[in-house]
């Protein structure tokens, strides 16, 4: 009864304030069980190799998918049915821009750094048509087998906001397990935060772009190379 009543309070405040809690979660590649499924799942690293897939789709979108795997280590796993997209799973590696881990307003970005064992999961989405077929978790066996090859990712790790049940009971289902949170309220110039403790170490976790204390801590953003806002450019869809 505690827990709903907390949801419904913390909804109540973002209404009002800038709040965000977010609950890092993670998984042993090793316990993640095999889930197959009767659609195509593959996995994409150049948008080039997706664009007929988002025919339909808004051309903003389009724009962020192809800015997105123009970055390295970044990935997309799609469920397909009939040449349409059933599901997405997105993860990379290394470094996490602010961008990449948020709950929508542009103040709850926050970045990571990873450990070279560990891979960040991020916008993972099904088709409403398609819920029910485990698609999460086919896709996410999917990238298991494929970094298989690569013994160096012994863990994944996603982030998702607090009121978001049905997201927590999905990666609990699958064998994720909560290590820790972060927490911010803001309203004008004034916030607080909270970041995750020791427990989540060595995943470093930067400053929410929202916390207007300058003495927080925070990960050093790697600069955007020359040669990667030109990729960027040339590959955008037309």
């Amino acid at each position: 009864m505690l827990a709903p009543l907390k949801i419904i309070a913390y909804k109540a405040i973002r209404r009002v304030v800038l709040a965000d809690i977010t609950c890092f979660m993670l998984l042993d590649v090793d316990g993640l069980q095999s889930v197959e499924s009767n659609l195509e799942i593959r996995i994409f690293d150049r948008f080039e190799d997706i664009a007929r897939y988002l025919v339909n789709v808004p051309e903003q979108v389009s724009t962020v998918w192809c800015e997105l795997l123009s970055q390295p280590k970044t990935y997309v796993c799609l469920a397909i049915s009939e040449d349409a997209i059933a599901g997405q799973l997105w993860w990379r590696g290394d470094f996490v821009p602010p961008e990449c881990n948020h709950n929508g307003p542009v103040a709850t970005q926050l970045p990571l750094t990873l450990p070279t064992d560990t891979a960040f999961v991020f916008d993972v989405s099904v088709q409403p048509s398609f819920r029910g077929m485990r698609l999460y978790a086919a896709m996410l066996s999917h990238v298991k087998q494929m970094i298989q090859a690569d013994a160096s990712i012994e863990k994944f790790l996603i982030t998702v906001d607090y009121s978001n049940r049905p997201a927590i009971r999905a990666a609990v289902r699958i064998g994720f397990v909560e290590v820790g949170h972060s927490m911010l309220i803001g309203l004008g110039a004034w916030s607080v935060a909270h970041y995750p403790d020791s427990k989540l170490f060595p995943v470093r976790v930067g400053k929410y772009r929202g916390d207007r204390d300058g003495a927080r801590r925070q990960v050093d953003i790697p600069p955007l190379l020359d040669s990667q806002i030109q990729v960027n450019q040339s590959r955008r869809p037309t």
